[in-house]
């Protein structure tokens, strides 16, 4: 990802956050879930820059939350126009490496069986469908896909 940067997350980024969050979820999260984010202990959250000759906006970001070994991918997200570049594979890659760095062994996510887009992600990133988790989502009662990939050690 060399014309991109990775940077942790801070509030400063919230505004472009919340931008891209609201283009790419029917229930995106609000301002509040992403302030929680920050101040947790647990979170990993970082986003992506585009270079400063292309204006240094964010055009990506991620959102971890660790429990031991554990780590739960709770959002990944890329501005609709930089979409099909490889931003995401990128950024969950370096996540992933910076994780097990941290003595992070196995990932978890949940999503929903429609998001084709995110399905084929995961499966190039080394996912795995382990089960389902019955009326996840609480706006409409559909199911969630529940996902794995163990990490390797450095």
């Amino acid at each position: 990802m060399p014309s991109w940067s990775i940077t942790p997350f801070d509030e400063q980024h919230l505004d472009a956050v919340l931008s891209i969050e609201k283009s790419s979820f029917k229930n995106p999260w609000q301002r509040n879930a992403f302030l929680s984010e920050l101040v947790c202990d647990e979170s990993m959250s970082y986003v992506v820059k585009c270079p400063q000759q292309q204006g240094g906006q964010v055009i990506a970001y991620v959102c971890l939350r660790r429990t031991g070994s554990d780590m739960h991918l709770l959002k990944v997200a890329v501005e609709q126009s930089w979409r099909e570049r490889g931003i995401a594979s990128e950024l969950l890659g370096g996540c992933f490496r910076m994780a097990v760095k941290e003595g992070v062994r196995v990932i978890h996510l949940e999503m929903r069986p429609a998001n084709t887009a995110a399905q084929a992600l995961y499966k190039k990133l080394g996912f795995n469908i382990i089960g389902k988790r019955p009326k996840y989502y609480t706006d409409t009662g559909e199911d969630a896909l529940a996902l794995v990939k163990k990490l390797k050690e450095a």
